[in-house]
């Protein structure tokens, strides 16, 4: 963090958008089974909804 400065939020903020773009990626490669794409959907919303919802308060 220390070396990275001010380019550590700008990283921070990517992993979200990274991970988001992971969980798409992986339900395009899926065809027959949805199942546990969008049990990783799942939890990547409910990670990301819990974190937004604790920088709301």
């Amino acid at each position: 963090m220390r070396r990275l400065k001010r380019n550590w939020s700008r990283l921070h903020r990517l992993v979200y958008v990274i991970a988001i773009l992971g969980v798409v990626h992986y339900l395009w490669l899926v065809k027959a089974d949805l199942t546990t794409p969008i049990i990783y959907a799942a939890v990547l919303a409910l990670l990301l909804g819990w974190r937004v919802l604790h920088r709301v308060r």
